[in-house]
Order: C-alpha cells, then structure tokens, then sequence
C-alpha cells in the first residue's frame, strides 16, 4: 500500500527532512483516514484536528522547523503586575558590603596618578 503524504520531505538524515517538512498532510481529511487504516495509530484522534484553530495556517507554508524554532509557541502574552511582585518579593532589609584592602599596588599607583597630575 503506497499513498502519498503531502508536505513531507525526506532528506539525509531523518532530522533533516523533519524540519523541511510540514505538517498539511494532518489537515487533509482523506490522508488522515489513510494514516488511520494503514498505522492505526490516530485512532479517534482525527476528528481532533479538524477541530484545532491554530495560527500555523497556511499549512503548506510553515515547515516543522520554523515552528519549533519558535517553540510551538502560537501567541505569547507578557502581563505584567509590579506592585504585586514587589509585596511578595521585595526583602525586609538591604545590606551591601564592600570589602576593599588597600595594598601596595594600589596606593604606589593612587600616588604615582596623583603626583603626574
């Protein structure tokens, strides 16, 4: 049995042909029911996809390497809520300390730096 997977791409290694590839084949309702009687592994599960809105579309148009370059992240929303981070962040007490020592080195060149002005 030979069907033909739209989008998928093979290449050298397999990794490479994944990136170059896409993922239209699981939007096409005759392949899935193909991939379904051949593997039957997405049993009950093709019906999911139909429903799926994701912003990946046009299919054919983004390879699976574009889209885990972006980490499969479809939208990201940054909130941000200052007053509430600093009342649970913020410390009781802020100490600094600065050890200095100052050795030879540093007061001959200290005078050397005062003495050429």
């Amino acid at each position: 049995l030979i069907f033909l997977l739209t989008g998928l791409v093979i290449g050298c290694l397999s990794v490479y042909g994944l990136r170059l590839s896409t993922l239209e084949y699981l939007y096409n309702r005759t392949c899935k029911k193909s991939l379904v009687n051949f593997a039957n592994i997405l049993h009950g599960v093709y019906e999911l996809y139909d429903s799926l809105y994701i912003r990946l579309t046009p299919i054919s148009s983004v390879t699976i390497g574009t889209s885990i370059d972006e980490l499969f992240i479809e939208t990201w929303e940054n909130t941000y809520n200052y007053s509430n981070y600093y009342s649970i962040c913020a410390p009781l007490t802020c100490r600094y300390t600065y050890v200095d020592r100052n050795n030879t080195t540093y007061m001959l060149t200290t005078f050397l730096g005062l003495y050429g002005e």
